[in-house]
């Protein structure tokens, strides 16, 4: 039995913490509305947990805190930082990621379960809470209720509740994600996400996990998350696209231009099986439309070159030459016309500067597509002053020439000048 003062002094701790709490669940929502009104679009980065899951690519535990400081560099607000509960290693690796970073939000997945969210949590200890979260997934369509988890609806919206309330206990920053939501009935998936917000989630995710979705369901799944979770606005909605059909950065778009505020993708978009949203893709197509989508993504482009680089490395998995954004090609062309264009002003041809990727000018290539203004200019910067005529004898040799070589050097073009020239008669310049 407690004694009087005893329960005086309880009752005011207890009073105290109540009141504490209330006031940092006030303090949280006012971030997450700010957060909305603003209209920033946040990037959430899962290239270190979702991209390993890539069959033949592995990182080691200083490669992946090297890939989070790159890409907390660059202003990524979250980063997965893997599954804790899954290995030693895996949990070791958490934790080296959270204590190497300083700014950037780090989170740890785990599964609906009590014993993911405490090794979560111990993976992640240390961190300020502000810089701490977890990311619960929970399977919700029909598919995985009968065939997985063994489920019925009203046991997966319990299981649900109380996982996020069990993480509030670690976490404030809690994300609940529903897996395979792109194949959850609407009304359901409606109802799960407003438990998940009410038991104390401040993220929910919308999981596209086999790349189901097209734009215009994304679209529809969106806006009416965003109509019907009547306390949508205490939370910040994030999707997670994967490329099965080819439509993950599309999705992606959709999904922001519904209403979505997280855009988590993986660099290079690499994942399981068809892979992920690229982040280089997603950043760069909000920035180019910003005006189309009237949202600020908070990312540094000019790291996304380095940054694709550093993880083709470390995957070793060679980026595509035709890669969006980062490929080899994308600032390469052949072709006469463009090249004519891009030399007066490089925006007839680019959507936007190689500078805003952190990736070098224009890359104008010799080859049988070549038009003459590219080749006087190449010429010329090379020193030859060439007559019209032989002007055209360079261009026909040039096209020859490639018709033999996939590739055309300036030293071949060179020869060629020199070739010409030596056939002029004695004494005479190039308007002879």
């Amino acid at each position: 039995m407690l004694k009087s003062n005893e329960k005086y002094t309880f009752a005011l701790e207890k009073g105290t913490a109540l009141v504490t709490f209330a006031f940092k669940e006030r303090v949280r929502k006012v971030i997450v509305h700010s957060l909305k009104e603003k209209g920033a679009i946040l990037v959430s980065d899962a290239t270190l947990r979702e991209g390993e899951q890539m069959p033949g690519v592995s990182f080691s535990p200083q490669e992946k805190l090297s890939i989070a400081r790159k890409l907390e560099e660059a202003g990524v607000h979250s980063i997965n930082a893997g599954f804790p509960i899954s290995s030693r290693e895996e949990f070791e690796t958490v934790c080296l990621v959270a204590q190497g970073l300083r700014r950037a939000i780090v989170t740890a997945l785990a599964r609906a379960r009590e014993e993911d969210i405490d090794k979560a949590a111990r993976a992640l200890e240390g961190l300020s809470r502000r810089k701490a979260g977890v990311s619960i997934f929970l399977g919700t369509s029909p598919i995985h209720r009968k065939f997985k988890l063994e489920k019925t609806p009203e046991e997966i919206l319990e299981i649900a509740r109380s996982s996020v309330k069990y993480a509030r206990k670690y976490f404030d920053i809690v994300s609940f994600a529903a897996e395979d939501a792109s194949r959850t009935e609407p009304e359901f998936l409606f109802q799960i996400y407003e438990e998940a917000i009410s038991a104390g989630a401040s993220g929910i995710g919308f999981a596209d996990t086999t790349g189901f979705a097209t734009p215009k369901t994304m679209t529809t799944f969106i806006k009416g998350i965003n109509e019907n979770v009547k306390n949508i606005r205490d939370a910040l909605l994030a999707v997670h696209c994967h490329n099965d059909l080819g439509l993950a950065t599309a999705n992606t778009l959709a999904a922001v231009a519904a209403g979505a505020n997280i855009v988590q993708c993986t660099v290079n978009g690499i994942g399981e099986r068809a892979g992920n949203a690229a982040l280089e893709e997603v950043v760069m197509a909000l920035k180019v439309h910003s005006d189309e989508f009237g949202v600020k993504v908070r990312f540094d482009s000019t790291k996304l070159s380095s940054l694709s680089e550093m993880v083709a490395r470390l995957t070793r998995i060679p980026i595509w030459p035709y890669k969006p954004i980062v490929g080899d090609n994308v600032f390469a062309t052949e072709a006469g016309i463009h090249q004519a264009g891009i030399l007066k002003a490089q925006e007839t041809y680019l959507i936007f500067d190689p500078r805003e990727v952190g990736a070098q000018s224009p890359e104008l290539l010799l080859g049988k597509h070549i038009g003459r203004h590219f080749l006087k200019f190449k010429l010329e910067e090379a020193g030859f002053d060439l007559s019209e005529i032989e002007l055209k004898q360079a261009l026909d040799r040039l096209r020859r020439l490639a018709d033999k070589k996939a590739s055309i050097s300036d030293t071949d073009l060179k020869e060629i000048a020199q070739n010409i020239i030596s056939r002029r008669p004695e004494g005479k310049g190039p308007d002879a």
